[in-house]
């Protein structure tokens, strides 16, 4: 393996440790340690995840700031699970995309990935949010087609399951939070409420 390659890998796995740092740092932290109700980080998990699976890879942010005008949810938690599609992985989850949508629509996947990776490759290599996506919606109704078919049904599907596993996971623990602090589910779940509304209103002030 001759030095250009090395430092190749080496750039990919220092990409690989600083996106998996973020992850835990967004998701698994504040989720343990979160004093939210189970609806508050249960929504901001399913939002994080539709957002992810279902935005165009760049627009992310841009989405779930929007969504946050209209629902109270947990955006750090959201924000980290919009990683599911990132720069190391998009181009073969999109390509799996590709391919669902086209067996969805019922018609036959006509590009192999490595040509389906160079048709992609400028909305990767965009360097602003503007430019990535006047080229992602530049790539013909064809892909789009399939990419937004598989899309809406992979963010339904995983959000809507996110949201189940991750209300029951956080009701959970807070239940056996109550029973530490001697207080009823009940009381302890309208204290939080009680928080959450405070900190939208500071929010807004």
């Amino acid at each position: 393996m001759d030095n250009q390659q090395a430092g190749g890998w080496t750039g990919i796995g220092s990409r690989y440790r600083a996106i998996k740092n973020k992850i835990y740092c967004s998701v698994i932290q504040p989720l343990v340690a979160s004093r939210n109700t189970p609806h508050h980080d249960a929504l901001g998990v399913a939002l994080g995840l539709i957002v992810g699976l279902g935005a165009p890879l760049g627009s992310h942010m841009l989405v779930l700031g929007l969504m946050r005008l209209g629902f109270k949810f947990n955006v750090i938690v959201a924000f980290g699970f919009t990683f599911v599609i990132n720069p190391l992985n998009a181009v073969p989850m999109y390509y799996g995309y590709y391919l669902l949508g086209s067996f969805v629509v019922g018609e036959p996947a006509s590009l192999n990935f490595e040509d389906f990776r160079k048709t992609i490759s400028p909305v990767m290599d965009s360097e602003y949010f503007w430019e990535s996506m006047l080229t992602f919606f530049r790539l013909g109704g064809a892909i789009l087609l399939r990419w937004l078919t598989a899309a809406i049904f992979l963010a339904i599907t995983f959000g809507t399951l996110a949201y189940v596993l991750t209300y029951s996971i956080q009701r959970k623990r807070l239940q056996k939070a109550a029973l530490r602090l001697g207080l009823e589910y009940r009381n302890l779940v309208e204290r939080l409420q009680t928080n959450d509304s405070e900190s939208d209103a500071s929010g807004q002030d």
